[in-house]
């Protein structure tokens, strides 16, 4: 049920306990505070209702966000290394060093998923922005390569990155086992948006113990 900006769930098979902040329709899932009792007793807490703010709950529609992201999937260059002495597109390689290959997907039949969450935008600022997935699975993989991902931000339009996917298991014995390596201004990922979300995972695993330490003496 929902009151307010505020949306409790809860789930009676896990006894699990839930509430969430909702603004404009959109459940903002970090910015929540969630309890998980096993067995009568508190197995997990998270707590990050005063981490997070909210800077936009504002996005486009899911197609909009596929024609941006459409272009940038298309113009991303897969680059592979291929061992020396290999087998390359036009024949044997030789030499002592990895030969390049640089690959431009088709995306002629490729199937599109999109996927909408609140991320944060820049280390700066624990504000949460609407922001789309988009993924371009292609109709065959491309060596070790199953599609590209472009981020797309809701209420802008800024692409966020742009990041080839891989597929699980070992590759094609008929084909080199190449390492992607891509290319352009979109392909950047941002690590310290990473390394500020391990930081608060941290914070919030000490909050819990301490929660539960008090709990324990009582």
């Amino acid at each position: 049920m929902t009151n307010g900006n505020v949306n409790f769930k809860s789930n009676p098979d896990s006894s699990i306990l839930n509430w969430t902040y909702t603004q404009n329709g959109v459940d903002v899932s970090l910015k929540c505070v969630e309890l998980d009792f096993r067995n009568g007793t508190l197995s997990n807490f998270y707590d990050g209702w005063n981490i997070y703010s909210v800077g936009s709950t504002s996005y486009m529609p899911e197609d909009q966000a596929i024609s941006l992201a459409l272009p940038v999937a298309e113009n991303f260059t897969l680059v592979f290394a291929q061992p020396s002495n290999g087998t390359g597109t036009n024949g044997p390689v030789t030499g002592n060093s990895d030969t390049a290959i640089d690959v431009m997907p088709d995306l002629t039949n490729a199937t599109t998923q999109a996927q909408f969450s609140m991320q944060i935008r820049n280390t700066s600022s624990i504000a949460l922005y609407p922001l789309w997935i988009i993924t371009f699975k292609f109709y065959k993989p491309v060596y070790d390569i199953i599609g590209i991902t472009v981020g797309v931000w809701g209420d802008t339009g800024q692409i966020e990155n742009c990041q080839a996917e891989g597929i699980n298991g070992p590759p094609s014995s008929t084909q080199p086992n190449p390492t992607t390596t891509p290319t352009g201004t979109a392909a950047q990922t941002n690590i310290d948006l990473s390394i500020a979300i391990i930081g608060t995972v941290v914070l919030l695993f000490v909050a819990a113990l301490g929660i539960t330490l008090k709990m324990r003496r009582k």
